[in-house]
């Protein structure tokens, strides 16, 4: 069914693209439209409005940053192989444990990254 789906979708896509480009006027607007935005200039910021639309945040110390990565990668293997083992075999498919990776693995590589940041304190 959900290839039946999306063989419709793809013709029905294949159509309009082809009916877009054999009708002239379609193309003549779509080269005016293409001149007019080549046409626009970005808009330039001052160096004052970029500040107070993007704030410096305060960096941590390199201590702090080298412990919060190692904490990271840390909590990302950690938190993977966690996942896997909750998961176990229990689909009987062909890739058993891999959701449990995918949803362990972010998990563990923040919780790790905010111990290691924290531990440098």
């Amino acid at each position: 069914m959900a290839r039946q789906i999306t063989a419709a979708v793809l013709v029905f896509m294949l159509i309009a693209t082809c009916q877009a480009h054999a009708d002239p006027a379609t193309v003549q607007l779509a080269e005016v439209h293409q001149k007019t935005v080549a046409q626009r200039q970005p808009a330039r910021f001052g160096r004052n409005a970029l500040q107070l639309l993007l704030p410096r945040l305060p960096r941590g110390s390199t201590k702090q940053r080298i412990f919060s990565a190692i904490g990271t990668f840390g909590g990302l293997v950690a938190g993977s192989y966690i996942g896997i083992k909750i998961e176990g075999n229990s689909c009987r498919c062909d890739d058993p444990g891999l959701k449990g990776l995918l949803i362990g693995a972010p998990i563990g590589a923040v919780a790790g990254g905010v111990v290691g940041y924290k531990l440098a304190h």
